[in-house]
């Protein structure tokens, strides 16, 4: 065997771990993947004393987890909080408590399901800053407070959509599923690479 026949060999083979590398870095400037699979997460009112150990507050902006608050002063860690409110369970926005200047805003959609709110509304006025109640058949639009986008370089909102799952308003819960855009100021809820 000569030895540029070897080298037909080997030089496939050579090139194989490149091959990842060369996959991972389509376009560093484009935009980023995202799944549109609605995630479900649970939130316990913070209205009852007894449910205090448990999170009622939910970060839309910053990953979608949920947080465990202690004073609404530290609302610049959440955009919506699950309350009591007139005998039912309510959201109330970050931006509904006093000294928060936030963003923070809940839009309604009744009669409709999670697949075909497709957009977040752009009117501000469609975004409420008081508390919400929750019922099962509506999907609430959540406009985050303004965090650092993806760049570093700016800041903006986030948009995110819910629809509850579960409302028990006696043990104080609520089970929602949500799909988050991840991107600043993009109301869509449709990933830029779906086929």
């Amino acid at each position: 065997m000569t030895a540029w026949n070897t080298w037909k060999r080997v030089l496939p083979l050579l090139a194989l771990p490149w091959l990842g590398v060369a996959t991972a870095c389509d376009d560093p400037f484009g935009p980023l993947d995202w799944d549109a699979t609605p995630d479900t997460a649970s939130l316990w009112s913070a209205s009852r004393l007894e449910l205090v150990e448990q999170p009622a507050a939910f970060d839309f902006a910053l990953g979608g987890v949920p947080v465990w608050i202690e004073f609404t002063s530290g609302a610049d860690t959440w955009d919506v909080v699950l309350i009591d409110h007139e005998g039912q369970l309510a959201l109330a926005p970050a931006s509904y408590f006093a000294g928060q200047g936030t963003r923070a805003g809940i839009a309604v959609r009744t009669g409709t399901t999670l697949d075909e709110v497709t957009r977040a509304p752009s009117d501000s006025a469609a975004y409420q800053r008081t508390p919400v109640v929750l019922e099962t058949g509506a999907v609430y639009i959540i406009r985050t407070r303004s965090t650092v986008c993806e760049s570093g370089y700016s800041s903006g909102t986030r948009y995110s959509k819910i629809r509850p799952v579960t409302i028990d308003v006696a043990a104080g819960t609520l089970m929602f599923e949500m799909v988050r855009n991840p991107y600043c100021s993009n109301r869509s809820f449709i990933p830029p690479n779906t086929d």
